[in-house]
């Protein structure tokens, strides 16, 4: 029987050098402290691609995350507090999905112990006057607060993977100045449809967070349309932040249950999610600003097509007439026909979601891009990096 590898690794931990003997193959971590069910698809998808390029792979993540599907009796799940952690492992590679700052300790710990921290920065500072055009107050305060904590990670890691031509025309613009090895990687899903059995696909949906900036006081106005017109579309709302109150106390929303589907208020689990999209004809991506839509990736790996505006990134990833419509505004005017045309054409538009899905967003099909800026586990880049 082989012996296992075994190599020494030289870093610096309190400003020491230490040595340690690591056995087996080369592992990478894939690190989320934060809970939130938009980050499944994301640890999932690049703990996989780490797979592929032969790393052994560890989830450093919040417990919650366990309860889900995609990592239940995973023999690599890390169920992880900042109290809790001790972080005895060796990594040549460490993915940090969210900016939260529970990531922060882990990724201190790992780049003490000679480990590549990367940070997937998935929405990098816009200018001011934007977020006063497409934001709330409150939520204003929450992006600020959340770009002071990415600030903080741009500093400390070794790189960061931008998931746009937008994403890195902002990051130039200003953050440029806290970490300059940057990379351009769209937002990465393993493919969680194509197992799925075909849906009956009824709805025009909103799949989301429920903001200002994702335009959802615009599919409001357009649900009102439909329903005062007799259009007979159905709608979804799927979210898991609780509806607004003064839309929780509308009647004309809430109260037409047989064309208004609403599902707010709590984690859905990523099936939910899966089974939402592929149960829709179209969803929304009417958005007022974006860098990458995760919604719209998924959106694309169900086979479901999209109305989107031109704001931000999505002329990079939509052909308009194609996987789905880009539309110069949201006005039930122009909305309803684009829905109705994608509606009447809807096996031409699926199958061409389907297609850009598996070209763009699937992690396998990015796995020449991810070598190049990661390298394979064991190859000489590897070691460089060690």
């Amino acid at each position: 029987m082989d012996k296992p590898e075994r190599r020494n690794v030289t870093c610096l931990v309190n400003n020491r050098r230490t040595t340690y003997e690591v056995t087996g193959q080369s592992k990478a971590s894939v690190i989320s402290m934060r809970f939130s069910p938009a980050f499944i698809s994301h640890l999932s998808a690049y703990g996989k691609m780490f797979e592929a390029l032969g790393y052994n792979v560890d989830y450093i993540a919040h417990p919650e995350y366990f309860k889900f599907a995609e990592f239940a009796n995973c023999p690599s799940a890390i169920s992880a507090t900042t109290e809790g952690w001790e972080g005895s492992q060796v990594y040549v590679h460490a993915m940090v999905c969210n900016p939260a700052h529970e990531n922060h300790f882990v990724a201190k710990r790992l780049r003490h112990r000679g480990c590549k921290v990367w940070y997937l920065y998935h929405e990098p500072a816009e200018p001011l006057l934007t977020y006063i055009r497409t934001e709330s107050p409150s939520m204003m305060l929450k992006l600020f607060a959340a770009h002071h904590l990415s600030a903080k990670m741009l500093k400390a890691a070794h790189g960061v993977i931008l998931s746009s031509q937008r994403a890195v025309d902002l990051y130039q613009q200003g953050d440029i100045r806290y970490n300059r090895n940057y990379f351009q990687v769209p937002l990465l899903f393993a493919d969680e449809c194509a197992p799925m059995a075909a849906q009956d696909r009824q709805y025009f949906s909103y799949i989301g967070n429920i903001t200002k900036a994702h335009g959802f006081f615009d599919f409001l106005d357009v649900v009102r349309f439909s329903l005062r017109n007799n259009l007979g579309i159905h709608f979804l709302i799927a979210s898991k932040r609780p509806l607004p109150p003064s839309i929780a106390k509308d009647d004309e929303i809430t109260g037409a249950c047989d064309w208004v589907r609403i599902q707010c208020g709590r984690p859905l689990s990523n099936h939910e999610i899966n089974l939402f999209y592929s149960q829709s004809s179209c969803v929304w991506n009417l958005y007022r600003r974006s860098t990458q839509s995760g919604v719209f990736a998924k959106a694309m790996m169900c086979g479901t097509p999209v109305l989107a505006s031109g704001a931000g990134s999505f002329h990079e990833f939509l052909t308009d007439g194609c996987e789905g419509r880009l539309l110069s505004d949201a006005r039930p005017e122009t909305v309803i026909p684009a829905y109705r045309e994608i509606s009447n054409n809807l096996r031409r538009y699926s199958a061409n979601a389907r297609e850009r899905f598996n070209r763009t967003f699937n992690y396998e099909a990015r796995l020449d891009t991810c070598r190049r800026v990661f390298g394979e586990a064991g190859s000489p880049k590897e070691a460089a990096c060690l």
